[in-house]
């Protein structure tokens, strides 16, 4: 069956800036934009797709695109002679006719347009035009000096939320996501020779939905590391770099706790040591897993992943240098 089908968007862009100097270590700055997301060739051709028996999906050929305003606003402050800093910001994300799906399960045994029969429980997901869509997300960042152990404090701070609507049996479902996020840093500055970075970070997320409460969910996950650089002044060098990882709050036989540890050992050499000859060992535990938690309008998903675990690599590497330098005059 061939179907022709044509669609014509137009709309106004704008764009605008304003910028603040408070001081001159500070300023503020907020932008506002807007954009458009026109539907997909998938999206809007009137066909059903029923591969699998107990979920059909089709197009929707009277779909609109969706436009999104952007709000963003910046604050920066930093002391260079005291090595302190402050950073935080706010983006807010508004859309119109966002695009997103519409799902209905049959009740009983139905006849769908064109003659195709959807069995008595399964489901039928259709794209539509919902307003509704807003999106929040903040940070914030403040870094200072550790004159006693020569090293560098970052603290970070994030809340986010996100609002997304859905259609369950002609019914509008609003799944609200909210997640705060903390973080720390600690950076050396002590050598050349010694190098050392401790890093936590935490994520709380909270799901409620408006007419789906089986869908609210809590979760956590972390991270929590510490990398070690050493080298010599003969040119040898030692790293590593051990990190957990943490998710609590998944579906069953996804919540994770594993240890990934990193190592290399290597030789700097050539003139002014551009080149570097290394050995690195991946994942020594043997413990690497990919595990991603995706919350949709009306569904929540866990996703693990194969990823590739212990293995070894020899790499070389030269440097070159004094690229864009004049040469000697005259």
């Amino acid at each position: 069956m061939v179907t022709e089908l044509d669609k014509t968007f137009r709309n106004w862009l704008p764009n605008l800036q304003w910028r603040k100097n408070l001081t001159k270590q500070s300023n503020i700055r907020v932008n506002y934009r807007a954009s458009v997301n026109p539907p997909s060739v998938n999206q809007l051709q009137n066909v059903y797709n029923i591969s699998n028996p107990l979920f059909f999906s089709v197009g929707n050929s009277q779909l609109d695109q969706s436009y999104t305003h952007f709000l963003i606003a910046r604050y920066s402050y930093t002391n260079a002679a005291k090595g302190r800093s402050l950073f935080g910001g706010v983006f807010a994300q508004k859309v119109q006719d966002f695009v997103t799906n519409g799902t209905w399960v049959a009740s009983q045994d139905s006849i769908l347009d064109k003659g195709v029969l959807l069995r008595k429980g399964g489901q039928l997901s259709k794209p539509v035009n919902l307003d509704g869509f807003y999106s929040i997300r903040s940070f914030f960042n403040y870094g200072f000096p550790i004159k006693f152990i020569k090293s560098n404090f970052n603290l970070n701070l994030g809340m986010n939320y996100v609002r997304t609507p859905g259609v369950i049996n002609n019914v509008v479902n609003y799944s609200n996501n909210y997640s705060y996020t903390a973080g720390v840093n600690i950076g050396s500055n002590i050598s050349e020779f010694i190098d050392f970075n401790l890093s936590y970070s935490g994520t709380l997320n909270n799901v409620v939905n408006s007419i789906r409460p089986e869908l609210n969910n809590r979760f956590y996950q972390h991270s929590a590391g510490a990398r070690v650089n050493l080298l010599t002044k003969s040119g040898w060098f030692v790293l590593n770099e051990v990190t957990n990882q943490t998710f609590t709050g998944l579906a069953d036989g996804f919540n994770q706790n594993f240890w990934l540890w990193n190592a290399s050992l290597g030789k700097k050499f050539l003139k002014k040591r551009q080149g570097e000859l290394k050995l690195s060992v991946f994942d020594l535990l043997k413990q690497n897993q990919s595990v991603v938690r995706n919350v949709g309008e009306t569904f929540i998903e866990d996703v693990q992943t194969q990823v590739l675990q212990q293995y070894f690599m020899l790499t070389f590497t030269y440097t070159l240098r004094n690229f864009g330098t004049s040469g000697r005059q005259r």
